[in-house]
């Protein structure tokens, strides 16, 4: 995660390429989503204070990278870390699912490489941590 973290271009391409990454994300996806996700705003306050620059969608080629990597991924389901409970941040609170029918709420499984990409979509996007509206004056 600190290595995604820092933003440099160098640390960003050895995590999108790195066997490492692929492996974690396989075998345990909810660890390894969180590489990719733990730099997003949580709330709507982080959300009004992050800069620009920090926008996680402000980068013109690794989000759909990162996008990318996850839809190759096939978490590898009945190995440690995988199963009935591995669930996207969706069990977080304020956190949104994929799967709501009103007001019930069902975690996302992570069980394929899609589920993946859309939970981190989901994150950048900032669906359900409160990421404001866009108002005139904002370059994000």
């Amino acid at each position: 995660g600190e290595l995604w973290s820092s933003k440099d271009d160098t640390c960003c391409q050895l995590v999108l390429l790195a066997p490492a990454t692929r492996d974690l994300i396989a075998r345990n996806p909810t660890l390894g989503l969180s590489i990719f996700t733990s730099p997003h705003p949580q709330n709507e306050k982080e959300w009004r204070n992050m800069k620009p620059a920090d926008d996680p969608l402000a980068h013109p080629l690794y989000p759909s990278k990162v996008v990318e990597l996850l839809k190759s991924v096939s978490p590898r389901v009945g190995i440690q870390g995988i199963g009935a409970g591995d669930y996207s941040p969706a069990e977080s609170p304020g956190y949104f699912s994929s799967f709501q029918s009103g007001d019930v709420v069902t975690p996302l499984p992570l069980h394929s490489g899609r589920a993946l990409a859309v939970t981190y979509l989901e994150s950048s996007i900032g669906i359900a941590t409160g990421r404001p509206p866009k108002t005139s004056g904002e370059s994000f």
